[in-house]
């Protein structure tokens, strides 16, 4: 019988490893390189490998005959397709790949090359003849004058399986068929069965455990499958330095669209919404980003989230068949990984020697286990779940070694002790280090609350770049409503009742904000089944007909909670304060051991008066369920989600504050809590719904709290105060009382008018919107922020308005329409950005339109239409063939920049990405090698997709007039070049020449293909220096090759006297020389040099400015050339003007350094001085933040700035994590008069003004206990 049982199972193992596939796709185009690199190499002890993304010449590998003294070699080359299935005729495909390989393999056939091997992704077929294999085979014997073959996608598959440890070298392309058995454990000889049966057992406790959706719904057990719907994400904030990190974010473009890069920095326009679940699967992310801070508020799903990513590991892993198919396709095809979820406040517990597992890890086991170390957490951790007692350090090493590894860290905000907080923070930081030297690849994830007043005690952006969810969406909504009635089993006509009550009432501002996170909308739908139209406006009301309905149900099922209801909601508020106090006061983790709930709760029913006969019966209703308890850990109790545990406490504090009246005065009421509950952090939830306790005759006093708690010594000078007045205000708790109304937005008005209002612009890391329901004070915000904008401030101060405004949409167009009258010149088109930047343009008529473009000159035309354009209107461009002529030479000229989501096959956005410095200068930068120009440039601009074939390409283009004919034109010129792969453009003048000189028959020499063409001179190659092209301005030759000339002889002095004495276009002259040439020569031609910038006209000097801007990126002088350099113009008093133009050949920093050192005068020339001299202030101020005279530079120069460029943001995220606090006086005095310093100066402020607050913060369960709320 065993024999039988045995060869069945090989059987199916044979069959399943037959009909395995792998996720190549997963790889992309460089690792998939790689990984048949070490497939050579596998089969092929003497192999040599060449580096991915660097011209090979038709070799990504070779093969030598080490017995031949000839030094022959086999060819290997690979070509990745990202979606293999678009390829419908692979005859075709493979005969275009190797019209281009056999001049590339005849080359090498003298050099010793005896045999070709073709390696791809692609599938064959295997029909005789007919089948692409025997075609392919065919088509090589034909072409290729070597032996040749074919490895096709099988082959490599075949060739993948045969060493099963190289698989964990790529973990990305497994699937979870069989993966236990076949991978896992396959090398684990040792103890095999034993860590077999553990790691299952394990697997199999937390799966079945996260089955369930955690909030579960009235009288509905939802499996998380059915119903989960993916939450937005977005970044908050991540180190800028980290370059990779930098570009897969970038690069991951359903995440942000990257626009185009104007200037010095990159303008980002959000896009459609990423779910964060999809995000952290992706196979970019897995592999690319290795630790993750996943913040989300009470409710928003962030515990979901986790708990759906590992289960989705889970399910592949064990194959559950029946979820597997509930999943979607990209979620069955990501990397596979083990997962590990753990709660953190486990960990917490953990680190102080406590037993977080007590009801099955006994104290003698705990004993012998415990080391303060991540590794003894998780052996005693995976025992818990697993049941089996049989695990130790050595098994997870051995298990680490060969898996790639998910850690979930889950509830980091849960962990109120600030001590605590930075003991986790090492120990984990500390463990991960250590498993990462023994693992083959790790993925780390850890959620938290958004920690305003902590965020000090946190995990480090350098190493965890943070993102956070975001608001659901309406699509959102729709698609969990459809979830929650097919979960439901509602027959189609309640179904459709439901999902027309959602869409009806969710229409209604003050319900909309209601179900913004998938919590609160579970709510709404099920009270919406319950009460139909009668539903409440406070949060907190909210949540008391919930609870109101969940109890209603309850007793309906147990005759105790019935008779005794009433008192288990107040069992309920009890504990919930006894935890949440006693989570801060003593570090626990919010659970309460069973023997101790059963002693409190005697202590309590006493207290109360109640008989204890009832206790046992409540005993055992607690040992079954305990409503909104869960027993999470054996012999232990919490609440089933915080936000319940939060709003139990919080009707606790209400409902048991005193009377006390004149004479017979009590301690711990109302107004005394309130007081402790609003001046920390950790309760900030908790005074959110005590608010919504108070009846109509208590606001008065709630208004005068909040008043006091801006003047409050510790938080006046925060953002804190207006934030949670503002949370309060959209909690809609003063509706019953609208004449009180204007008194509480008045604080926050006073807020804005003075400029302590922080961090509302959305693009600095630390985010806090204030926003207000539409009948709590919006309109008055919005007409405050307004009446600020009418004064054209600081442009940082403007976009802090104009934050507040877009946060709290509400008559945005009418209020701008109004103040607009009157406007001309640089006022109308400042005024005209404000409406761009308040998203309010796709508003604004046609007509109003055109009128205020065609107001003013010439520049302030083309600056509007730019405005225009970025507002997605190019519609009203194209209705006016004058307008779209100037947008035409505007783009000419490299003036104008035209990026479009809607229009994206519009003429103007290919003319502008073919012709963008920025951008040709970061895909030559970037590592691509043997991607192909067009998609290159099509991953910067578009969605992040596998299937590069699922748009329309750039160069597909809509034809409405000449100006699209005479573009469509160049783009059909220059197709050869756009499909030329990366390499090529990084090493030779080819394709650079065949756009430019297409470009020059069609529309002359403008700025744009200047531009371009110096751009191109600094290919990679040593052969390409076209002597004969030696004269730089004649425009009968090649202007590639003339600028590659002049490139290559940046040191020849006597080549550039000449090129300065007879230039016929001496700008364009200045602009290569300035660019390429070297420090000496420089020197020694500084006098012509400055004789020519001299004679150059306003509109000269600002195209050579503009232009040395963009061509400079590749040409920057290192420190020693740029320090010698410097000394030798301050020394020699060169002009002005030419040292600020060869500033440009320096490294950002030292040119700031440069220009404030050197420069002070700003003329018509050199406008950007002040801006400039700012921002070097502002970069010294914050390396060195108690120079007080160095603050006084910041704010007097800011002071004589009226149009500043904002570049706060900026300066934000880059010193984020390395600025330090600033002496609370210092902070303090600048948040006193902060609408007079940079944005970036007062968030620092603010920042340090909340940590000192934060150190100052009092527990709540502590003054509860000093002041005997309670006795």
């Amino acid at each position: 019988m065993k024999d039988k049982a045995l060869q069945k199972k090989q059987s199916i193992t044979q069959t399943n490893k037959k009909t395995m596939d792998y996720l190549y796709e997963n790889l992309g185009d460089e690792r998939f390189q790689e990984f048949c690199n070490c497939l050579v190499a596998k089969e092929f002890p003497d192999s040599q490998s060449f580096p991915v993304g660097q011209p090979d010449g038709g070799r990504d590998s070779l093969v030598y005959f080490m017995n031949s003294t000839k030094k022959e070699f086999i060819v290997f080359q690979v070509k990745f397709v990202r979606n293999p299935n678009s390829i419908l005729d692979v005859h075709k495909w493979l005969t275009e790949i190797i019209a281009d390989e056999a001049p590339k393999i005849d080359k090498l056939i003298p050099r010793g090359a005896k045999k070709f091997y073709l390696l791809t992704n692609v599938n064959g077929t295997a029909h005789l003849d007919a089948g692409s294999k025997d075609k392919v085979n065919k088509i090589l014997e034909s072409n290729i004058r070597i032996p040749a073959v074919c490895w096709w996608r099988d082959d490599l598959s075949r060739l993948f399986e045969k060493d099963p440890i190289f698989k964990w070298s790529f973990p990305e392309i497994l699937n979870g068929q069989d993966i236990l058995n076949s991978i896992l454990f396959q090398n684990i000889n040792e103890n095999k069965e034993r860590r077999e049966s553990v790691v299952k057992a394990y697997l199999a406790d937390q799966y079945s455990t996260d089955n369930k959706v955690k909030f579960r719904q009235i009288d509905l057990e939802n499996r998380l499958f059915d119903l989960f719907t993916d939450v937005p994400i977005r970044i908050r904030k991540f180190n800028e330095k980290n370059k990779n990190l930098k570009r897969t974010i970038n690069h991951f473009e359903n995440y942000y669209k990257k626009i185009i890069n104007l200037d010095d920095q990159f303008l980002f326009e959000e896009r459609e919404n990423v779910g964060a679940a999809s995000f952290l699967l992706h196979p970019k992310i897995q592999n690319e980003v290795e630790r993750i801070l996943l913040e989300g508020g009470p409710g928003q799903g962030k515990s979901t989230i986790s708990q759906y990513i590992c289960q989705v590991h889970r399910a592949r892993l064990l194959n559950k068949t029946s979820d597997l198919v509930l999943l979607p396709d990209h979620a069955k095809n990501t990397p596979i990984r083990l997962p590990f979820k753990i709660d953190l406040r486990h960990i917490a517990s953990w680190v102080e020697n406590k037993n977080p597992y007590q009801g099955r890890l006994n104290e003698e086991y705990f004993n012998r286990i415990w080391k303060n170390s991540l590794e003894s957490f998780l052996v005693g951790h995976i025992v818990y779940h697993s049941q089996i007692d049989d695990f130790n350090s050595s098994d997870l090493v051995a298990i680490t070694k060969l898996s790639s590894i998910l850690f979930v860290f889950d509830g980091f905000d849960e962990i109120a002790d600030i001590k605590i907080r930075e003991e986790v923070i090492d120990f984990i930081n500390k463990g991960i280090n250590r498993i990462t030297e023994n693992s083959k690849s790790l993925q780390i994830i850890i959620t938290s609350r958004p920690a305003a007043f902590s965020d000090t005690i946190g995990f480090s952006t350098d190493i965890y770049p943070h993102f956070e969810l975001t608001d659901i969406t309406p699509s959102i909504t729709k698609e969990y409503v459809e979830k929650w009635v097919k979960a439901s089993r509602l027959d189609s006509k309640e179904g459709n009742e439901i999902k027309r009550l959602v869409e009806e009432k969710l229409q209604l501002p003050h319900l909309k904000d209601l179900a913004k996170s998938p919590m609160q909308l579970a709510i709404f739908i099920s009270l919406l089944r319950t009460r139909g139209e009668s539903l409440p406006n406070k949060r907190t009301a909210l949540y008391d007909s919930y609870i109101e309905l969940f109890f209603n149900r309850e007793s309906e099922k147990n005759i105790t909670i019935r008779d005794q209801r009433d008192l288990i909601i107040d069992i309920h508020q009890y504990l919930a304060w006894v935890l949440h106090s006693e989570a801060e006061l003593h570090n626990n983790s919010g659970s309460i051991h069973i023997d101790d709930l059963q002693s409190r709760l005697k202590t309590y029913l006493t207290k109360e008066g109640h008989k204890t006969d009832i206790a046992d019966k409540l005993f055992h209703v607690m040992e079954e369920r305990v409503c909104a308890l869960v027993s999470r850990v054996q012999g232990t109790y919490e609440f089933e989600v915080q936000p319940l545990r939060e709003y139990f406490c919080a009707k606790y504090l209400y409902n048991t504050s005193p009377y006390s009246p004149a004479g017979s005065e009590k301690t711990g009421t109302k107004p005394e809590r309130f007081d402790a509950i609003s001046r920390n952090f950790y309760w900030h939830n908790v005074v959110r719904f005590f608010a919504g306790c108070f009846d109509k005759g208590e606001l008065p006093m709630l208004i005068q709290k909040l008043k006091e708690l801006q003047d409050d010594v510790f938080l006046k000078n925060t953002n804190y105060p207006r934030l949670l007045t503002s949370q309060i205000l959209s909690d809609w708790v003063f509706t019953q009382y609208p004449l009180l109304l204007n008194d509480v937005v008045k604080i926050i008005v006073d807020g804005i008018n003075i400029g302590n209002i922080i961090n509302q612009e959305g693009r600095r890391g630390h985010n806090e919107p204030i926003v207000l329901p539409n009948d709590c004070g919006r309109l008055e915000l919005t007409i405050e922020c307004f009446d600020q904008l009418k004064k054209f401030p600081q442009n940082d101060y403007a976009s802090e308005l104009i934050g507040i405004v877009r946060n709290n949409p509400l008559q945005t167009l009418e209020l701008w329409s109004k103040n607009i009258e009157n406007l001309n010149g640089e006022k109308l088109t400042k005024w005209f950005e404000y409406a761009y930047l308040l998203e309010i343009i796709h508003k604004i008529e046609n007509k109003q339109l055109l009128n205020i473009i065609r107001e003013g000159d010439l520049e302030q035309k083309e600056n509007r239409l730019q405005i225009l354009i970025n507002g997605n209107r190019l519609d009203v461009i194209d209705s006016d063939f004058d307008l779209k002529q100037i947008v035409l030479n505007g783009v000419l000229e490299g003036k104008i920049s035209v990026h479009q989501r809607k229009n994206s096959n519009h003429s103007f956005q290919f003319l502008t990405l073919v012709l963008h410095p920025y951008l040709l200068i970061n895909i030559l930068n970037s590592d691509d090698s043997n991607v192909p120009f067009l998609n290159s440039i099509s991953r910067r601009v578009r969605h992040f997709s596998q299937d590069d074939n699922q748009e329309n390409p750039i160069n597909s283009i809509s034809v409405r007039d000449e100006i699209d004919k005479s573009i469509e034109n160049f783009s059909n010129l220059i197709s050869k070049s756009l499909s030329d792969e990366i390499t090529k453009w990084k090493n030779n003048i080819e394709p650079w020449e065949l756009l430019v000189e297409s470009f020059r028959g069609i529309f002359h020499d403008t700025w744009a293909i200047k531009i371009i063409s110096v751009i191109s001179a600094g290919i990679k190659s040593k052969d390409e220096t076209y002597e004969e092209f030696s004269d730089l301005t004649d425009s009968s030759k090649s202007l590639c090759k003339r600028a590659r000339c002049a490139r290559m002889k940046s040191g020849n002095i006597k080549y550039w006297e000449l090129q300065l004495q007879n230039s016929t276009d001496i700008t364009f002259t200045l602009l290569v020389l300035i660019t390429w040439v070297t420090p000496k020569t420089i020197i020694q031609l500084i006098e012509s040099i400055s004789t020519k910038v001299n004679k150059l006209s306003k509109d000269e000097f600002a195209t050579l400015s503009q232009s040395l801007r963009k061509t400079t990126g590749r040409s920057n002088l290192n420190n020693s050339q740029a320090d010698e350099l410097a000394k030798y113009l301050v020394t020699n008093s060169i002009e002005n003007e030419v040292m600020y133009l060869l500033s440009y050949r320096f490294s950002e920093e030292k040119r700031l350094n440069f220009i404030y050192k050197n420069l002070s005068i700003v003329t018509v020339n050199m406008k950007d001085i002040g801006d400039i001299r700012l921002s070097y202030l502002i970069e010294k101020y914050l390396q060195n933040n108690q120079d007080l005279a160095l603050l006084k530079d910041v704010k007097e120069t800011y002071s004589t700035l009226t149009n500043s460029e904002d570049k706060s943001y900026r300066f934000y995220n880059r010193h984020l994590n390395e600025a330090k606090e600033l002496p609370i006086e210092i902070a303090n005095m600048i948040m006193t008069e902060s609408k007079k310093y940079p944005r970036v100066i007062a968030s620092f402020a603010e920042r340090s003004c909340r940590i000192f607050a934060n150190k100052n913060i009092k527990a709540v369960g502590q003054i509860a206990k000093n002041e005997n709320w309670f006795i």
